[in-house]
């Protein structure tokens, strides 16, 4: 089963802090933000397997990022279920993230 293209909750933790935000799945492109980053770029299927690459970059100076930096680069792995998506993986740095999606809309 593949990610379903639409509107999704992501929640999101590394060991610097957690947040929550949302994200845009449209074929194979990827965004959304937060309070204070904005991230975009692309989503594979595989399967049930799910790879996302990301650019992270801050739009809210002053407000600290869970990966401790104001820019930097995601990937994520994971399964889905077509309306939920479980990924773990890391900043460019080496920050560990994990993030769960779930399908708010179409």
């Amino acid at each position: 089963m593949s990610m379903i293209n639409g509107f999704y909750k992501a929640s999101f933790s590394t060991p610097l802090g957690a947040g929550i935000g949302v994200v845009i799945i449209e074929g194979n492109k990827i965004s959304g933000g937060d309070s204070s980053m904005y991230y975009h770029g692309t989503v594979q299927l595989d399967g049930s397997k799910v790879t996302a690459q990301f650019s992270v970059n801050s739009h809210t100076p002053g407000m600290q990022s869970v990966l401790g930096n104001s820019a930097t680069t995601v990937t994520l792995t994971g399964e889905t279920d077509g309306k939920s998506a479980v990924l773990k993986g890391s900043s460019r740095e080496g920050v560990k993230l994990q993030a769960e999606l779930t399908r708010l809309i179409d």
